[in-house]
């Protein structure tokens, strides 16, 4: 307590001393000497340092919390295109502000507009405003709309599928068609393979069964074909594609395995089953499994 004293004590004489130095300056007829600028300019600084220091003291025992406000966008605002305008005023005016973890360049009112890029659909921007230790955030919900470039570019992309999945197609079935009139010149012999998996392929509205056969005996088979009749929820077969697990000159060997995939097709059908043949080294083909399944999953046939 002592201490306390003394040092109140030694604060007040020290201001007694400045304000006597200065009352003495200003009414003192040679106030216009230089040793007596000297001393005014002296006291003038003190004075002003102290003010300051008391100044930043008290932002930095008791710092403001900053208050930050958005004018554009409102909530929920729809933007057409990528670059959103934002406008808004924070306080204190030298305050820092970030959208988005980016920092913003503020007016000396505290005023800040920027111009950012937003994805499609909904998104959130947020502001922060930071003054020493105190932080304040505000979080604004907006949409973006596609232009209308952007939903033509998305309609392209879409045609351009189309026509890519449409090429695959046509491939396919030129390679099937290829492959079987091959084996209808070939010389055939029967042997057994087995469907070990089959699914259906979907791409951009054509259908296809992909699958996988292995060889189950104990020689080479060659022309391995899988023939698929589709059938509607009804029974009734709408259409029929083949595949083939080989090509030109390609050897399913005892114990190996082998992928296909159908000739696609546009027809929406329910079910499908499966035939599985192939030539081996002589004059028989064999037809040695079958297999029936839906879209949803395939099953062996009893």
């Amino acid at each position: 307590m002592a201490f306390t004293g003394n040092k109140e004590k030694s604060k007040f004489a020290f201001f007694t001393s400045l304000k006597t130095q200065l009352k003495q300056l200003v009414f003192n007829k040679s106030l216009f000497n230089i040793k007596n600028i000297i001393k005014l300019v002296f006291v003038i600084l003190i004075i002003s340092l102290i003010g300051f220091v008391g100044l930043k003291s008290k932002e930095l025992l008791n710092p403001i919390t900053p208050e930050i406000s958005l004018d554009k966008p409102t909530d929920s605002f729809v933007n057409k295109g990528e670059k959103l305008f934002i406008s808004g005023k924070v306080k204190p005016a030298n305050s820092q502000v970030e959208i988005n973890k980016t920092k913003v360049a503020l007016n000396g009112d505290g005023t800040f507009t920027a111009i950012i890029n937003i994805p499609l659909g909904e998104s959130v921007l947020e502001l922060t405003a930071k003054k020493g230790r105190k932080t304040a955030k505000l979080l604004r919900l907006v949409q973006r709309e596609p232009t209308e470039e952007e939903l033509q570019a998305k309609k392209e992309e879409l045609e351009d599928k189309k026509k890519e999945a449409a090429n695959k197609a046509a491939e396919l079935d030129k390679q099937v068609n290829d492959l079987m009139a091959a084996k209808n010149a070939s010389a055939k012999k029967e042997n057994v393979l087995k469907i070990i998996n089959n699914q259906v392929k979907e791409e951009a509205g054509f259908y296809s069964i992909e699958g996988e056969v292995t060889n189950i005996s104990q020689d080479d088979v060659r022309w391995v074909m899988i023939t698929a009749k589709l059938f509607d929820a009804s029974g009734n077969r709408i259409d029929e594609k083949y595949g083939f697990a080989t090509d030109f000159g390609e050897v399913i060997k005892p114990g190996q395995q082998a992928n296909f995939e159908t000739q696609p097709t546009t027809k929406n059908f329910d079910h499908y089953s499966l035939d599985v043949s192939w030539e081996g080294e002589g004059d028989v083909a064999g037809v040695k499994d079958t297999k029936e399944a839906t879209k949803a999953g395939e099953k062996e046939l009893q």
